[in-house]
């Protein structure tokens, strides 16, 4: 699923519920999945893409596919629906994993979104010299 796009900030509130852009939450479709990234942020998908990436790990080798079902699924969210307000519930393990605070940061990244801690976000590694030289590539 394409479309997912735009940089957004919203707060959470004390109980951990986040605003997703309505935009955003019909992008996604529901139910929708959030998993804890490498990168520190967390990752929004489809059920569509949900469903490739479990595709996807189940042909890793043998060896491997016993931890990285332990990466994705025990720090994760699925078969969520945004409320009648757009806001989905962030379990706490998820918020402890993206820092996050009040102030947050969602990402629309093509093919899924990140949420990410405004703090965070703003200091994140800038990568803006590895991604000029591709972007020409691409003639953006």
């Amino acid at each position: 699923m394409d479309g997912l796009s735009g940089v957004f900030r919203h707060t959470m509130d004390a109980k951990g519920r986040l605003s997703i852009p309505s935009r955003l939450v019909k992008a996604l479709g529901e139910p929708f999945h959030i998993f804890g990234s490498s990168d520190g942020c967390l990752n929004v998908y489809t059920d569509q893409r949900w469903k490739q990436l479990a595709e996807e790990i189940e042909a890793l080798p043998r060896e491997y596919v016993r931890e990285v079902r332990r990466a994705i699924y025990n720090n994760a969210q699925d078969n969520l629906k945004a409320d009648d307000h757009g806001r989905v519930l962030l379990e706490k393990p998820l918020r402890d994993h993206a820092k996050l605070q009040k102030n947050i940061v969602i990402v629309g990244s093509g093919s899924y979104a990140e949420i990410w801690d405004e703090t965070e976000y703003e200091n994140r590694p800038k990568a803006e010299a590895d991604v000029q030289p591709r972007l020409r590539e691409l003639g953006i």
